[in-house]
């Protein structure tokens, strides 16, 4: 295998196909058929000025600049379907966007793939998406998606979102300012329905407080100052409107007879029931699987109208917000199906065989060179792109495990060094990476964008020093059985139990597993579905943990959920079990699980004090570099490498496509490319 791997790794280096980067035209686009639009695209801007946001123009706005006024268009789909006029749907502050190469053609369904309802979804999520505000494709500027326009006060401990009037949602219902009090006053602050507020929207010990002055004025006050907040909003998968009309039926609050509803369709009581409709996470709904089969509207450019165990199907939103320049109202594309394919051979082979027109999610370096291979039999393009920390795998003890003996070793930093020096992180880099990642120590940043990494975090412990690691082990006092390997303190056997996903790549378990049976620490490895991983670190029935690094940008810093700064490191999701107990003691003020050590309470007052900092000052690197300090040092996550690409397939038919500028989680995959005027021929 290794061998193999390596051969395809100096064969796609000669052949210089680790090309990628950002690309400012469509990946394999044509010209589109039929007489050429005279309306502007990004790629020709017709000379029509920027407005107050780049690369999007409200109506007024964007009618004043062209002195013309816009004639709206519908997709033929709804000729026949007894809607009002499309400019009766649309806002009356429609947002209106230059597709990227050329005005698109309706129709068609574009084809995307998940493992499963749940698991490596969050691409096609990000597909449809929808959020007050969205990151551009330069991942530095923040412009207004849902919003109207927004602005901060003078310390930013207020923030002003304005609505667009008229905006509807899927069914044709006014999307208002309720929508938003809804969500927040009935859902996330209702104890029965969310439990506790998401640690994203605290700040200062406080839940941001939610006003709206009028139906279109949304308005978040912070106890304390909160800069990055909105960069948060941007790339977060949380829509924070929920159709009001829609679910009161199965809210208490609404509905006295709510609980009678739910027992007479099959539920235990209104909490069940509501959780049929509503979830944050939109891939956990599974409206359709449900007793009353209603299609639970939306705001998203497409929504749901068929649900099995095998796939996801969503139709076009006849009431989206947003046109292009020609006044054609988006999305292009007619439908979008999701299936689901768990088997990696299967999922390989879907994508090699062309029945896929996008896949970022769930590809990693290693099977690069399969899909180089395939791409004129797939009629796709295969580009690597930047992924910086995200995809890097990393490993995590469990440092709050339920056996005492395994705890305090977990916890014993000479054995999470010796696991470290005994790492052979060039060769992980040649096998897993195909060498073109740079082998280095867990970091929470990404050194090309974060000025407070510093090469002490890159190298501690980093080096390949097998004979020092099994110096420490003894030092440590765990002695070995006859085979070679290492008893416990308490004379029992050493074994790791090595559970790992199948979104992990094999090779990197398997090679974790001989550089540690090599120093005497017996490792057993078991692959399990995404779901039975992730239940296992709620559970703390875990050994170790491992996952692709989510985050090493400023989006994952601020956010409370996701920060690399605090447990669970990972940042802050199950995938990565460095701390559950840890985390319950400090949510539950020492009432539930376990007191964690005195460098893990300075890390949750320091990320406190951090999210009051305004990006890239002087006390944001300051902070941010003494919390990674801590971390390092701790050994928290043990890393491999960083600055690595990762593969990003674009299929022929699929037009108005950029290459994302990171690949990753942390700017929300394709949010910032704009999906709605992709477009399917």
């Amino acid at each position: 295998m290794k061998k193999f791997l390596l051969t395809c790794l100096m064969l796609f280096v000669a052949l210089g196909l680790f090309a990628g980067g950002k690309s400012e035209k469509a990946s394999g686009s044509t010209a589109a058929s039929g007489p050429k639009s005279d309306a502007p695209t990004i790629a020709d801007m017709k000379g029509i000025k920027e407005g107050k946001y780049p690369g999007q123009y409200d109506l007024a706005e964007y009618e004043k600049l062209t002195g013309k006024k816009l004639e709206f268009k519908q997709n033929p789909m709804f000729d026949n379907a007894g809607l009002p006029p499309v400019a009766e749907r649309l806002p009356k502050d429609v947002l209106v966007v230059p597709p990227y190469n050329e005005i698109g053609k309706y129709g068609g369904t574009f084809q995307g793939m998940s493992k499963g309802p749940e698991s490596s979804t969050s691409e096609l999520l990000s597909i449809r998406h929808v959020q007050f505000v969205r990151m551009k494709e330069d991942l530095k500027t923040i412009v207004p998606d849902i919003a109207k326009d927004y602005e901060w006060n003078k310390d930013y401990t207020e923030l002003t979102f304005h609505l667009r009037e008229g905006h509807k949602w899927s069914d044709g219902h006014p999307f208002t300012s309720e929508d938003v009090l809804f969500w927040w006053e009935d859902l996330q602050l209702n104890a029965d329905v969310v439990g506790k507020v998401k640690s994203m929207f605290i700040y200062g010990g406080e839940p941001i407080q939610i006003t709206a002055p009028d139906k279109y004025t949304v308005k978040y006050k912070f106890a304390v100052p909160a800069p990055g907040f909105l960069l948060v909003m941007a790339t977060n998968y949380c829509q924070p409107f929920q159709p009001k009309h829609f679910l009161k039926e199965f809210h208490k609050k609404y509905n006295p007879d709510a609980d009678k509803l739910a027992v007479s369709l099959g539920y235990k009581d209104w909490v069940e029931l509501l959780g049929v409709y509503y979830y944050d996470w939109k891939d956990c709904v599974h409206s359709l699987s449900g007793k009353r089969p209603e299609v639970v509207p939306t705001l998203e450019s497409h929504v749901m109208v068929e649900e099995t165990t095998e796939h996801r199907l969503f139709k076009a939103n006849p009431y989206y917000h947003i046109v292009d320049t020609a006044g054609n109202q988006m999305p292009y594309m007619n439908e979008l199906n999701e299936v689901f394919i768990e088997d990696k051979e299967i999922f390989l082979f879907k994508i090699t065989n062309g029945e896929l027109d996008h896949k970022n999610q769930g590809l990693d370096i290693t099977v690069f060179p399969t899909l180089k291979e395939s791409e004129a039999k797939g009629k796709y393009k295969a580009k690597l792109i930047d992924n910086g920390l995200s995809s890097a795998y990393a490993v995590a003890l469990n440092p709050t495990h339920k056996d005492p003996v395994l705890r305090e070793l977990f916890n014993n930093i000479k054995f999470k060094q010796a696991l470290s020096l005994a790492l052979n992180r060039k060769e992980i880099n040649e096998i897993v990476y195909l060498g073109i990642a740079e082998p280095s120590q867990y970091l929470t940043g990404n050194p090309s964008t974060c000025g407070f990494i510093t090469d002490k975090m890159k190298n501690y412990m980093a080096d390949y020093n097998p004979d020092k690691a099994k110096a420490l082990l003894d030092e440590i006092g765990l002695k070995k059985d006859k085979d070679g390997f290492r008893l416990r303190p308490d004379g029992k056997p050493l074994v790791i139990y090595f559970n790992f996903c199948t979104r992990i790549a094999p090779e990197f378990v398997e090679l974790v597993k001989e550089y540690w049976d090599a120093i005497g620490v017996k490792v057993e490895l078991k692959e399990v579905n995404t779901d039975l991983y992730i239940k296992t670190m709620a559970d703390n029935d875990n050994d170790i943990s491992v996952w692709g690094i989510n985050g090493g940008e400023p989006p994952s810093f601020y956010n409370a959920e996701i920060a690399p700064f605090k447990p669970l490191f990972s940042g802050g999701r199950l995938e990565f079990s460095c701390g559950v107990e840890w985390e319950k003691w400090y949510k539950s003020d020492g009432k539930e699980g376990m007191e964690p050590p005195k460098d893990v309470k300075d890390l949750y007052k320091m990320y406190e004090q951090f999210q009051k900092t305004e990006f890239n000052s002087k006390e944001y690197n300051k902070l941010a570099g003494q919390m990674s300090e801590i971390i390092s040092k701790n050994l928290f996550l043990i890393g491999t490498a960083y600055n690595l690409k990762g593969p990003v397939v674009f299929g022929s038919r699929l037009k108005n496509a950029v290459d994302p500028t990171i690949k990753g989680y942390t700017y929300y995959y394709e949010y910032s490319t704009k999906p709605f005027q992709w477009f399917v021929e």
